[in-house]
């Protein structure tokens, strides 16, 4: 999803757009996981073969376990490569969403609970995503800045954005 709307506006397809997108991939199946998982009894009902009706549900949620941990491990991993800017470690902001997530779906007994899983995944995904974002925006918005042919025009047009950018930069 993320290399592939790259890949449409820009007509490139880089390595470190490959590597951002597993995260956020990671984050969307995690909200395919807990559907799954809330709807088990359905599914095993008209035969539906998905990995919580064929190896049970804790299987499942140790499924859902290792997608959001992995979400959260690959932006600290390409940190530590320096593949990306320490600033994409703004993204475990969402930790406590992912822990409500995990707790949802290993204590629901039933489907109305379980149900509340689901939002909590979706949730999961718009606070990674959107901060993952937002640390990718910044940083586009810096290199604008600092570009000599647009340098001036963005600081003569937005004072405050300048004045942001240089602050991230410098902290």
């Amino acid at each position: 999803m993320v290399a592939g709307s790259y890949y449409v506006q820009t007509g490139a397809f880089t390595p470190d757009i490959f590597w951002l997108s597993l995260p956020v991939g990671c984050t969307v199946t995690a909200i395919l996981a807990s559907n799954n998982i809330r709807d088990m009894e359905e599914d095993r009902a008209v035969q539906k073969r998905t990995i919580v009706t064929v190896c049970g549900r804790r299987v499942a949620w140790w499924e859902y376990l290792l997608l959001v941990t992995a979400a959260f491990l690959t932006v600290i991993v390409l940190v530590i490569a320096r593949q990306i800017s320490p600033m994409a470690l703004i993204s475990l902001l969402a930790l406590p969403q992912a822990v409500l997530a995990l707790r949802i779906l290993r204590k629901g007994r039933n489907r109305p609970e379980l149900a509340r899983g689901v939002p909590a995944s979706a949730n999961l995904h718009w606070y990674f995503g959107a901060l993952l974002a937002v640390r990718c925006r910044t940083r586009a918005l810096y290199q604008i800045i600092r570009s000599d042919n647009r340098k001036k025009n963005y600081r003569r047009n937005y004072p405050f954005l300048t004045c942001f950018l240089e602050h991230v930069r410098h902290s």
